[in-house]
């Protein structure tokens, strides 16, 4: 992969959106829904291109803050209690990482009453049309027929102007209403279509290893700050997978691009059950078959940007084993990449020396014999684990700097969640 590529800026956002949705079937498309709809008012309101762009962008994401399924799940509700907490840290989260910080103003204020303006006057007003397309959302059942709906909509739209609405944006939204096919192509399967055309118009954006490394970075907040069992663990992998890459013999480019990996290895455990993966036991047939959907889910995801290509082989294939007996392909030794054969280890040697709900660290001699076992049974790659055995203590030093470097971000973002309240 050349470390200078461009890819669609929509593209990036449908991937985050779609990486929400994975959190519970309830709330599938909501991200996607909200930024049609942002894009129409902005649209509506005659707003430039880069707001529009910016509006879709922040639609796509409003959400990201909300790692929880019970944050998310009060998300849907029209009238929250308390929605700055998870709208704050969305923004902090944005914030890291272009290309999303342009919209990191507009997810922080999307919940901002439009008559607390006096209070809030710098609140952009891409969050004012974010709020209201998020609310006019969370109205829609997409278990009814769409135009039935569509006069209690606009109702308790109307309920609320010049409250928690801007009046003008809502007059944007009282035309948009008055049309079918604006409600139409809300529903599957026309949403998809709908918003690919309108996201044509935010462009492509480049990006270098330090872009994707910062877009990486904060996928990996997203799956490991989900709990504290989980916080350090993807950090820990990309640490040790560009290590070992660099011993391995790989060069310093594919190095830095498996550390991107790392971060992205386990993007499909969020559709995994928090309380799966907080089990203080060992999982049953059932839970461990969730489990192993994650490598399959990793694989989906990042199979949609074709820059991602080569990220998604040595990232989704890291449960592969070289006898054939690992998942999702049950690939063997022949089709498994060296990149995702040194994943493979890196995610091994991470796991036996963290902490898990249902065990403490191994120590570190107890790990390496076991994993030289792994290598002995065809399970893991031999010359790959010798590799790891000759610099262990240089790896494993480098694998705690990096938890407790991601130790201090999570509990930093702890504090952030409280002044959010």
């Amino acid at each position: 992969m050349q470390m200078q590529q461009t890819v669609r800026l929509f593209d990036i956002g449908v991937l985050l959106s779609e990486v929400l949705d994975f959190i519970s079937s309830d709330l599938v498309d909501h991200h996607k829904i909200v930024a049609y709809i942002a894009d129409c008012l902005a649209g509506e309101l005659d707003m430039p291109e880069e707001s529009r762009k910016r509006a879709m962008l922040a639609g796509l994401a409003h959400d990201i803050g909300a790692l929880s399924l019970r944050e998310r799940m009060d998300a849907l509700k029209f009238e929250l209690e308390n929605p700055h907490r998870h709208a704050g840290l969305g923004a902090s989260f944005l914030e890291m990482a272009d290309p999303f910080s342009d919209a990191a103003p507009i997810v922080r204020r999307h919940h901002e009453p439009w008559n607390h303006g006096d209070c809030a006057p710098d609140t952009p007003e891409e969050a004012h049309i974010v709020h209201l397309a998020d609310r006019v959302s969370v109205l829609i059942d997409p278990r009814r027929e769409i135009l039935g709906q569509v006069d209690g909509i606009r109702a308790k739209i109307r309920r609320y102007e010049g409250a928690l609405f801007a009046p003008h944006i809502v007059d944007a939204f009282e035309l948009l209403a008055t049309r079918e096919s604006f409600w139409f192509s809300l529903t599957r399967p026309l949403l998809g279509a709908s918003l690919k055309r309108r996201g044509r118009l935010m462009g492509e954006v480049s990006l270098d290893i330090d872009a994707l490394g910062g877009l990486a970075r904060l996928f990996c907040r997203l799956i490991d700050y989900r709990s504290r069992f989980t916080a350090t663990h993807s950090s820990g992998v990309a640490a040790v997978a560009s290590l070992l890459a660099h011993y391995t013999g790989m060069s310093d480019e594919d190095a830095r691009l498996m550390e991107v990996a790392g971060y992205f290895h386990d993007i499909g455990k969020l559709a995994v059950p928090l309380e799966i993966i907080e089990k203080p036991a060992a999982l049953n047939k059932d839970e461990f078959n969730i489990v192993k959907s994650h490598a399959f889910y990793t694989y989906y995801l990042l199979d949609r940007i074709p820059m991602l290509h080569t990220v998604r082989d040595w990232a989704a294939l890291h449960h592969e084993r070289l006898n054939g007996k690992g998942y999702p392909f049950h690939y063997t030794s022949e089709k498994i990449p060296l990149g995702a054969r040194v994943m493979a280890v890196a995610d091994v040697f991470t796991a036996m020396t963290e902490d898990r709900p249902f065990r403490k660290a191994m120590r570190l001699t107890e790990a390496m014999w076991t994993i030289g076992n792994m290598a002995d049974s065809m399970t893991l790659d031999g010359d790959i684990v010798r590799v790891l055995a000759s610099h262990m203590d240089e790896i494993n030093d480098v694998r705690g700097t990096a938890q407790r470097e991601a130790l201090e971000s999570y509990a930093s973002f702890g504090m952030d969640m409280k002044r959010a309240v």
